[in-house]
């Protein structure tokens, strides 16, 4: 069974960076009531009350990321990494960073096309 309390509670202390005392005094209780009406999973008044205090943080909707989005952060990401190794390469062997890249891109198109078959 869910403990609707409880689960409030975590989102507001995850959201705001709060402790359970923070939280507890926000809306004029103690950590140690709180707490213990968490494990009871009392809700009644306790709950209506962090609804109420807590009401801009809790209407807040969860953000959606897109596979769009996430695509771009890892073209972002693979960018950055094949362009720091490149670099690290050159720095050893001499050899030019955009002649590398070409290497480490060609490399994983000729992975991509393995892969497919």
């Amino acid at each position: 069974m869910s403990n609707k309390l409880r689960d409030i509670v975590y989102e507001i202390q995850y959201k705001l960076d709060l402790t359970l005392e923070q939280v507890a005094e926000k809306i004029g209780y103690d950590r140690t009531y709180l707490s213990k009406a968490i494990n009871k999973g009392v809700e009644g008044k306790l709950l209506a009350t962090l609804k109420r205090v807590f009401a801009d943080v809790l209407d807040k909707e969860k953000p959606t990321v897109t596979i769009e989005d996430k695509a771009k952060a890892y073209d972002a990401l693979l960018a950055i990494l094949a362009t720091e190794v490149a670099a690290l390469k050159a720095d050893r062997t001499g050899e030019p960073v955009q002649s590398i890249l070409r290497k480490i891109y060609k490399s994983a198109e000729d992975e991509i096309s393995r892969q497919s078959q």
